[in-house]
Formats: structure tokens, sequence, C-alpha cells
């Protein structure tokens, strides 16, 4: 029974003192939200460097004060609003468990054996790739391995027309470099769309650095340079402008860093003062074919007659290695000989125009997709409406399938079956080697397009396309809009009558697309429009309904 009365009276204690409780707790909730605010910003500093983590047992910490602070802003307004006497005395048991809680928490603060960890340095992942064929590759990889441990040669070069390789052979010097030495080695898409922010960004995410805080490019230039130490070595992929590497903030030298850059261009590599460069060329005719033959499946049995036009078809490639993959893919599983001389008859009336590009790779590119189906073709074309180098959900892509109505008998089909249909298409574009299978960051399932092979895809949606097609199209409008264009106004005389769909890249994520106020786009053909950021995540999408 005493047990009983003191409890009671304890009770009663806490309601008749409960103002001040109250007031006491708040107090002491400050002074451990300044606490944690400290903590966070010591952590948040020591985390941009890339080398420190916060402890498990902090950001545990971190979520517990963050919990109390929420609980205690829904016990003062609940008492506040006052109540009957027993809510009243409830009230005083919670702010007497919570101020139990925040003294734990005042203490706990004080017993941290540090708040960081030394962060575990990555010297980069190894890439995906395939296998090389040419003795020129060999060559080159014995090269650049030379190259890299000549100190004064900090800047190297590979260069040569598009679908020759330089992308595959950059991969397997970076896997190289990741095995045999301890460089820490770092690879960067560059493309076409670039800018000097972007290429920071791109860098600090591979470092791990936080740059979201710095928005002047030569504060954030000085911070990459600072990270960029000895044996660390930028591989530079596909790289299309000039640029100053000391505005990007990479320190060019023997004790800083070094640089791989691949490019179609050797006047850019001369332009931005490449020490060494490498031409990348076509196959001779030997490893052309071992590289048909390989591309092959297992399957596919080349009877004597049909050697001899499979070689003639290869021929055709010119010794260049996406051409003849594309080729050879688009013919796997194929015996019958008829089948193989219609190809090649079909191929060799794809020579158009002088320019290297045409003569020499989008013929072959063109040939590939007229062999598709209307349904496969749409799809294949669908996906070039994604930035350069975007790696594409697969769930994503049959959606705009589906809202696009690119399905076979799409109505009398459940959405299941369309989903199955989709990932049946996205297969055989993968098969014929249109496609490539990637995965994102978060290990989704993706394709995404060579750049070679989307830059043939817009020609044929843009109406610019020299070869017949064997089937009606459709048109888009693709639109890259720069880093700082903040505000862009739609053009009307860029949308044509025949338009199917318009998709537009923003590399800056506020951009606004104003549409003119006295104009509405005369599209009836129009389904789908997608506005995306750089990381190609969707902004908006609507039908045609909703244009105007």
């Amino acid at each position: 029974m005493e047990a009983l009365g003191n409890l009671a009276l304890d009770r009663e204690r806490r309601y008749v003192n409960l103002d001040d409780n109250l007031r006491s707790l708040e107090r002491k909730l400050q002074r451990l939200g300044g606490k944690k605010s400290d903590f966070e910003l010591q952590v948040t500093n020591a985390e941009r460097s890339g080398t420190k983590k916060r402890k498990r047992e902090v950001e545990i910490w971190f979520e517990e004060v963050a919990t109390v602070e929420i609980e205690f802003g829904t016990l003062k307004k609940s008492i506040q609003e006052g109540g009957f006497l027993e809510n009243a005395i409830s009230s005083g048991d919670r702010v007497a468990k919570m101020d139990a809680i925040v003294e734990e928490l005042i203490e706990q603060s004080k017993h941290f054996d540090g708040l960081l960890l030394e962060a575990f340095e990555s010297r980069g992942e190894p890439r995906v790739t395939t296998k090389l064929f040419g003795e020129m590759f060999d060559r080159g990889l014995k090269a650049i391995w030379a190259w890299l441990v000549i100190d004064s040669i900090s800047n190297i070069g590979i260069y040569g027309m598009g679908g020759l390789g330089k992308t595959t052979f950059a991969k397997h010097i970076h896997n190289h470099l990741l095995e045999r030495t301890q460089f820490k080695v770092y690879w960067i898409t560059v493309s076409q769309e670039f800018n000097i922010r972007r290429l920071q960004d791109d860098i600090a995410k591979r470092l791990r650095l936080d740059l979201s805080y710095e928005d002047d490019e030569d504060g954030r230039a000085a911070i990459l340079s600072r990270e960029l130490v000895k044996q660390s070595v930028l591989i530079l992929d596909d790289v299309w402008q000039e640029f100053s590497f000391e505005k990007i903030g990479i320190p060019l030298g023997a004790n800083k860093c070094r640089v791989i850059l691949t490019t179609r261009s050797l006047e850019l590599c001369n332009k931005i003062s490449c020490q060494r460069v490498f031409e990348a060329k076509t196959l001779a005719i030997d490893e052309a074919w071992d590289l048909f033959k390989h591309t092959l499946d297992t399957k596919t049995v080349l009877h004597e007659d049909v050697e001899e036009i499979a070689k003639s078809i290869m021929k055709r490639c010119a010794g260049l290695p996406l051409g003849i993959i594309t080729v050879a893919g688009s013919l796997r599983g194929g015996s019958d000989i008829c089948e193989w001389r219609n190809a090649l008859e079909q191929l060799e009336k794809c020579s158009v125009g002088h320019d290297e590009m045409e003569r020499d790779v989008f013929p072959i590119l063109e040939w590939s997709f007229n062999r598709l189906n209307e349904c496969q073709m749409n799809c294949f074309l669908y996906c070039s409406l994604y930035p350069e180098d975007c790696k594409i959900k697969r769930m994503e892509l049959i959606d705009l399938f589906i809202w696009a109505k690119l399905m076979d008998k799409q109505n009398s089909r459940s959405r299941l079956e369309a989903f199955d249909q989709g990932h049946t298409i996205l297969n055989k574009l993968i098969k014929v080697c249109l496609l490539e299978e990637t995965t994102d960051l978060e290990k989704d399932d993706c394709v995404k397009m060579h750049d070679l092979v989307r830059d043939m895809a817009l020609r044929i949606t843009n109406g610019n396309s020299k070869l017949k097609m064997s089937r009606d199209v459709p048109r888009f409008l693709v639109k890259s809009l720069g880093w700082r264009d903040s505000k862009v106004t739609l053009e009307q005389k860029k949308w044509a009558e025949v338009l199917h769909a318009v998709s537009f890249h923003t590399l800056y994520h506020h951009t606004k697309i104003k549409v003119p106020p006295v104009w509405l786009p005369n599209c009836p053909k129009l389904s789908t429009v997608m506005v995306l950021d750089q990381y190609a995540a969707m902004v908006t999408d609507f039908l045609a309904a909703e244009v105007n």
C-alpha cells in the first residue's frame, strides 16, 4: 500500500509541476538539438572528402534525436490544448518518460569514441566488357602500358571513327590497370552534351565528393584538384569538344593525375595537347572473320556454300567491329542459303553518300534495322527518345511502348500480356545487337543504345536517312537543352504535322519550357511528349490530348 501511495503522490507531483517539467524538458531538448547540429556539421564536412564515413552508432543517435524532437512537438501541442485531469496526469507521465530519454541521449553523446570511420577507399569497379579481336588492340594495350610508366606522360588520346571499338578497348585498359597496378581508376562518359559543370559533377561522383554546396566553377575545380592525386587515372570516354583540364580541376603531371581519353578526332587530341596518341583502325580480314563467327551463336551452322556468302557479307562491313557485330547478330540462327543470299543482296544496295559515317557505318546499321518487323522497328526507335548514353529501365520502356500503343493487337491484350510482349521485343533487339543489356546503380535491368545506333535511329525519325526504308516510320522531335537554359520557348516551325513523339532532355533541373500563348501545335499524330532531366529521370510525360 505504501508503494502505491508513493506512486500516486509522484504522479500527482508531475501533474502539479507539469508546466515547469515541460519547460525543463524543452531546454534539455534544445541543448540536445544543438549537439546534434554540431555533430552533423562535423560529420558532413568530413564525409565530403570521400575518405571518412559516419559510425553506425552515430547515425542511429541522429535518428533517435530526430524522433524525440518530433514526439516532443506532438506532446507539447497536446498539453497546450488542455483536457481532463486524467489526460493531464497522463501527459505528466509522458513528459517524465521523454525527459529520461533525452537525458540518456545527452549522456550517450559524451561517450562517442569519435564520430567517424575511415571509408573504404575503392580503386574503381571493373567494367563489363566483351572480347577484343585484332592484333591492333594487343599492340595498343602494350603501348599505353609503356606510356603510363613514363612520369612525363600524363595525357593519352585514343582516336578513330565511330564503331571501331574505342570504348571497348578503353574498358579493357581500365580493367587491366585495376588488376595489375595500384592506380585508382575512374571511368567518366563525356559524350556530346558536354559542359564543365556536368563533367565536374561526374568526376565528383566517382571520387565520392559532394560539390552541391559549391556553385563557383573555379572553386569546384580547386576541390577536385586536391583529390585527384598521384596514381589516379581518369578515363574520359567519347570526348567531342575541346576543354581545359585546369578549368575542370584535373591536375596533370607526374605526381598528380593521368588522363586517357577516347575521341573520334585526331584534331581534338592535338588541341588538348595529348602527349601520346593511339589510332584505332579497322580489323584485318581474318580478324573480322573471327569476330563475325564469334558473334553468331552455336546454332548457326555455316555450310560450305553459306560460308562463302557469309564471308562476302563480312567483307561488306569493311572491318568495322560495330558493323560486324550488328550484321552477324541479325543473322543468328539462319542456315537457309536463300536467306543469306538475300541478306548479301540487300546489304550491297546500302552504299550511299561520301561521308565516312554514311559510307561505312549507317548503311550497315540501317540494313539491320530494316530486317525488323514493324512493331520491333517502332519500339526500337522509341528508345532513341532517351538521352545519349542513358541506361533505360526495361519496365519504364515497356510502359512507354504501351502508352504509345506500339504493341500488336494491344486492345485485346491484358497488361501482363503487353509486358510479356514488351520484354520479348527488347530481348529480340538485344539479340540482334541493336540494344545492349546493362544495369543501373540500383541494379535494375536496363538497356542502352550505342551512340552510333542512336544517331542512326534519330536520322530515321528525323527523315534524314538517305536509304529507302522498308516501311513508314514514326517522326520524332528530340532536343537537348543546355545546362544554363532556365527557360526554353518552343519553336513552332519544329512541330510538324507528321510528329509522333517529342522528347526534351534538360541538363538543368529547373528548366521551364514555355508554350507561346497564341500557338497550339497542330500535331494530330502526336502521342507522346517526354521531358527528362540529365539523369534521364522523368520530369513529366503526357499524351496528345493534354498537349493543348
